[in-house]
């Protein structure tokens, strides 16, 4: 924001006074318009993984098959909050995990200038999936150094030079 004020500080309200205001851009050259194309495409692919784990289970429970009740309510939750006025992709991150991030950035490198809209709050579990699954994020460029990612019963984790040298191999 650029101001300019004609007075003293405290005349500011009682003298002429002009304010002109810039657009909010980002650092890295992101347009607004470009953010928020890839958040629909994020949200929308959450959605559809949210939704097709739900339908299984109400497939399920229409058959009068037995189904996790608690998977059932941590998908439906996460769909919600997906579909909220101002939504949230945590939730849905969690239920259906990390993959749906990584599976965007294959399918269309040129996100990866915009991969720190999307990486937040992603997790990798501790067996050999999720190690391919985060050399995967690695190469991707979902993930690089400096930033952050969970694995559950160990917190977050910082990605290092080290740690993504390993993991490019």
């Amino acid at each position: 924001m650029v101001t300019a004020i004609k007075g003293e500080f405290g005349d500011i309200f009682t003298t002429e006074s002009a304010v002109s205001f810039t657009p909010k851009t980002n650092v890295d050259g992101t347009s607004l318009a470009d953010q928020k194309t890839l958040m629909d495409v994020y949200i929308r692919s959450l959605s559809m993984a949210v939704s097709n784990e739900l339908n299984i289970l109400d497939t399920k429970i229409a058959k009068g098959k037995d189904f996790n009740a608690s998977r059932h309510n941590e998908l439906s939750e996460a769909r919600e909050a997906l579909n909220a006025t101002n939504p949230s992709t945590a939730k849905a991150v969690q239920a259906v995990g990390s993959s749906v991030a990584v599976e965007m950035m294959e399918m269309n490198t040129s996100y990866r200038d915009v991969a720190p809209y999307i990486n937040q709050g992603l997790f990798f579990e501790k067996n050999e999936e999720g190690l391919d699954l985060l050399k995967r994020a690695v190469k991707s460029g979902l993930l690089d150094v400096g930033d952050l990612f969970g694995v559950p019963g160990e917190g977050m984790k910082e990605m290092t030079e080290s740690l993504k040298d390993e993991l490019m191999r």
